[in-house]
């Protein structure tokens, strides 16, 4: 199956064709989402281990691309791998090792007909975001020096981002995590439009355990993360999607959170739904829903003995649970004595790009 990416860009290049004068070769990759500019879109440098898809297009008509490629100025900082020629043309590359280079789009007789400028770097910090607050603007996610609280059993999904002092860095298939005696660890990339690089944490006991986050094999940063168990729980928070405005039949997401007598948030908390009073199917802590305006049902959820109520203007599809990766990541696990049956076992899936050869390294 084709990237989501290729096809609306394949489509944006169409519509483009009509009015644009001057028809120019393009690079997009993976990792920065759907974009309809005629500009090169490429992150802004890549962790050095990463893998990424890269695109070459063209702004004007049709395009023959018999005998085009893909390939790196300097394969000791990207390796980039045999170029494949459908709609537009496209590569697997992988980020080797910290340094400048650039992006060459080649012809049929060699000539390099684009390029840009591609920066590999090494994380010095992660940035670390709650999955609930990814989903649902304006729920909670503790700062870069707070601890983060999980229940003791449940599953913490929290995305990691890379950072390498102010400048952002992209890519997947590189984030690792080790954990001591008492934790397990799991990690996920998820390739859908835009990659991320996602963390779950599984504690046994109600102590401090510190999470070394490692890239490419190195360590960069720690999370420190507490287990809590249900005594902990003081009251639950609700966040909803923002439906001003929407139309019918727009989706939007309720997260419910737990939160201590302080309003810390604590994660890996599963709750059982009641829509209008009738018990709901699944369990977790997401209601998915549809906007209809007008139409309000009465909600109840219950989290570890812990009730809250409210009302959508919508109808309530399904429960979610932040910890639910099913069919949309690949991972793999590190651990301490804590067994894998506590429920990260079960958590797998494929990735949702089209699979390319990766370089050799």
């Amino acid at each position: 199956m084709r990237h989501a990416l290729s096809l609306v860009a394949v489509l944006s290049t169409l519509a483009a064709t009509a009015c644009n004068p001057f028809p120019h070769y393009t690079f997009d990759d993976s990792t920065q989402g759907l974009d309809f500019s005629e500009a090169d879109h490429l992150a802004p440098a890549y962790v050095r281990g990463a893998e990424v898809a890269v695109w070459a297009e063209w702004t004007g008509e049709e395009k023959d691309w018999t005998g085009y490629r893909i390939t790196s100025a300097d394969p000791s900082i990207l390796a980039v791998n045999a170029s494949e020629v459908n709609e537009d043309i496209e590569a697997s590359a992988i980020a080797v090792a910290v340094g400048e280079t650039s992006i060459l789009l080649q012809d049929g007789e060699g000539t390099v007909v684009h390029e840009a400028p591609v920066r590999v770097s090494f994380p010095t910090r992660a940035q670390v975001i709650a999955r609930g607050s990814e989903q649902v603007e304006g729920a909670p996610s503790p700062g870069a020096d707070e601890t983060w609280q999980v229940l003791v059993g449940g599953i913490a999904t929290l995305e990691v981002r890379y950072w390498d002092g102010d400048v952002r860095l992209y890519g997947e298939g590189m984030l690792d995590a080790k954990v001591d005696a008492g934790s397990s660890a799991s990690t996920y990339e998820d390739n859908f439009l835009v990659e991320r690089n996602w963390l779950q944490v599984t504690l046994s006991d109600t102590e401090v355990h510190p999470v070394r986050l490692l890239a490419d094999g190195t360590p960069f940063d720690t999370l420190q993360v507490r287990g809590v168990d249900a005594s902990a729980i003081d009251a639950l928070g609700v966040y909803h999607s923002d439906t001003e405005g929407a139309e019918d039949d727009t989706p939007a997401t309720t997260l419910v959170q737990a939160r201590d007598a302080d309003g810390t948030p604590i994660f890996g908390v599963t709750c059982a739904f009641t829509r209008n009073r009738i018990p709901m199917e699944e369990t977790g802590d997401l209601l998915d829903w549809t906007y209809q305006a007008g139409h309000f049902e009465d909600i109840v959820a219950t989290c570890e003995g812990h009730d809250v109520a409210f009302t959508i203007e919508g109808r309530a599809a399904s429960v979610d649970s932040t910890a639910d990766f099913s069919c949309s990541s690949t991972g793999r696990t590190s651990a301490g004595w804590l067994a894998l049956g506590l429920g990260l076992a079960g958590i797998a899936g494929r990735r949702g790009r089209k699979s390319l050869r990766s370089p050799s390294r």
